[in-house]
């Protein structure tokens, strides 16, 4: 079974009276399930870094321990982590056709129409076991590109980074966020 969480273009196109208001429905993380900024992510033998103090690590209520975002307490702005499972092992067709069916499903339930789709492999976090996917969403006047990185972690497991961006380039805060991702256990092999 897979578990997605999409909720960037939820931030990216909601109301926030305050740039320092903590999204509803999320709470912080337990800190047994952090090292420091570090976010544990046992279930997937992987962990993150939160790029610097300002950010903290929330949970949605009722997230089962699959579903995480780093947030900033500073300027609003929200980096969400899921971990799901791939069943076949690997990045194949079924998988992909997936993913990207459920990314586009997420912005329609969310008023956004999709363009300039781009599903390609990527050199990080890991070579040959990273995916990076990208599209424009438009909802009325606002224009955002939703950016989604899939890493195969440990066994059949794999970790979903996303993040918003006004061009489709990586920011630095993005970038250095995902290329944080560290493997706590062996990581399934590269095929």
């Amino acid at each position: 079974m897979r578990h997605f969480l999409y909720i960037p273009l939820l931030l990216a196109f909601a109301s926030v009276a305050s740039a320092v208001e903590q999204p509803k429905g999320f709470g912080l993380v337990p800190k047994e399930k952090l090292d420091g900024a570090r976010l544990l992510m046992k279930e997937a033998g992987a962990s993150l870094t939160a790029p610097n103090a300002d950010w903290v690590w929330l949970t949605p209520f009722n997230s089962a321990d699959k579903s995480f975002m780093c947030f900033s307490n500073k300027t609003g702005a929200g980096i969400t982590v899921s971990i799901g499972d791939m069943v076949n092992g690997d990045m194949d067709e079924h998988t992909k056709t997936e993913l990207i069916t459920g990314c586009k499903q997420s912005a329609a339930k969310q008023g956004a129409t999709v363009s300039n789709e781009k599903f390609e492999p990527s050199e990080i976090p890991f070579p040959k076991k990273s995916w990076r996917y990208s599209y424009t969403a438009t909802a009325g006047p606002r224009k955002v590109v939703a950016i989604f990185y899939y890493i195969r972690t440990a066994g059949r497991s794999f970790v979903t980074i996303q993040g918003v961006s006004v061009d489709g380039v990586d920011t630095p805060t993005f970038h250095a966020f995902v290329s944080s991702l560290k493997m706590t256990e062996p990581a399934a092999p590269a095929k």
